[in-house]
């Protein structure tokens, strides 16, 4: 790579390709697991002899005098270096132990980014949150672009990117192989809904107790908050949850406890509605200004508490809370307000005298292990504490 740059025939494209396809396979080299499945070396089968695998790289360090080359396996062929039981170790790998884990949580991929916040990613990366941004990101974009195609084309099964221990409890996160931007096209709606039902039926018939659908594999519009596959499959041995009981309790602990007024902004989400619902049996006055959500909300509200829900377009209060609050709307809050998402991604921070609470989360047990990543836990939190105290686990 040095001596074309040196020569002054150095292609940018080149340098970045090179670096991204070298980083990745280093990273892929040292995570434990198998990642590349048979039938890419079936289909291509000099690739074999182009890239090491994770058990291709164990051999080097448990075997003598074996599996020199780890950039180009194919010289440990020439010079017959190349252990004998290398095939063998990776297919008995990629079979693997499986285990049952007591509880999973179900999400997919946010931005096209978010693939290096796994912990099969960049690890630097992966230890930060997802707006926390590095500065060599803009460089290995055409990695993430290639994942999300690859993703797409070949993605047709939720696969496994995090195992987690509490205590007795063992916890994994499933990802659905779809983006953001997917969900939004109603095209892809029936193919999701499958690749979700395959997830929940995989779950169920390996004896995991709890499943929770976590971002938008919970959609409302995408499949009734679940509704729609326990209304398929009756009788479901695994529980499917969407964490919005935990979310609201969230939500209620981040309200100041002297608040008499809040505005709901946006308040179309499950966890919106019991949020209003519970501000309202605490004699908290819920303001709003659509008239459609408030209609449908005062359906829910005991008749006790009507009183305290109120439809105005003249009074807003600093107090802010709901799913979707966009920039204009931001504007017009009053100076000092604060704004409670109750949704699983934040706002958008555009007012500097305002305070901008972050979306429901729950703070790390210190008894969890296997820890490697920082995003991916941000979700994964509501199922861990169907087996714990909520006031223990509520940061």
């Amino acid at each position: 790579m040095l001596i074309p740059i040196y020569m002054g025939y150095g292609s940018v494209l080149g340098v970045v390709l090179y670096l991204a396809y070298n980083d990745f396979i280093n990273n892929m080299g040292h995570c434990n697991f198998e990642l590349l499945p048979k039938w890419i070396f079936q289909r291509f089968p000099p690739l074999k002899y182009l890239m090491y695998t994770p058990s291709y790289h164990s051999l080097r360090h448990t075997k003598f005098r074996t599996n020199y080359s780890l950039a180009m396996p194919i010289f440990d062929y020439i010079f017959n270096t190349m252990d004998k039981s290398t095939d063998e170790l990776y297919e008995r790998t990629l079979i693997g132990t499986e285990e049952t884990p007591d509880v999973v949580h179900l999400t997919h991929m946010t931005t096209l980014q978010s693939t290096y916040h796994l912990r099969v990613g960049i690890a630097p990366v992966a230890s930060r949150p997802s707006d926390n941004h590095v500065w060599y990101m803009w460089m290995i974009w055409p990695m993430a672009c290639l994942s999300m195609v690859l993703a797409w084309v070949y993605g047709s099964s939720a696969f496994v990117v995090e195992s987690l221990k509490l205590k007795k409890i063992m916890m994994q996160t499933w990802v659905i192989p779809r983006y953001n931007f997917q969900y939004s096209l109603i095209r892809e709606r029936e193919s999701i809904n499958r690749l979700i039902e395959q997830a929940i039926s995989d779950a169920d018939g390996r004896g995991v107790k709890v499943l929770s659908l976590g971002l938008f594999n919970q959609e409302r519009q995408l499949n009734g908050s679940g509704e729609l596959f326990t209304q398929k499959y009756p009788k479901l041995r695994v529980r499917l949850v969407d964490g919005s009981g935990l979310a609201t309790v969230v939500v209620l602990k981040s309200t100041p406890l002297d608040t008499k007024r809040v505005f709901l902004c946006g308040g179309g989400s499950k966890v919106a509605h019991a949020t209003a619902t519970a501000l309202c049996e605490r004699g908290v006055q819920v303001i709003m200004n659509q008239k459609k959500e408030y209609d449908m909300l005062k359906l829910r509200v005991a008749e006790s508490s009507t009183a305290y829900l109120k439809f105005s377009s003249d009074e807003i209060p600093q107090i802010w809370i709901g799913d979707i609050i966009d920039d204009k709307q931001q504007m017009g809050a009053p100076r000092g307000s604060t704004f409670i998402p109750t949704s699983q991604f934040p706002f958008k921070k555009i007012r500097k005298d305002c305070t901008y609470l972050s979306n429901p989360a729950m703070k790390i047990p210190e008894a969890m292990q296997n820890v490697h990543t920082c995003e991916v836990l941000a979700v994964y939190i509501c199922s861990h504490c169907l087996f714990a105290k909520i006031d223990d686990l509520v940061a």
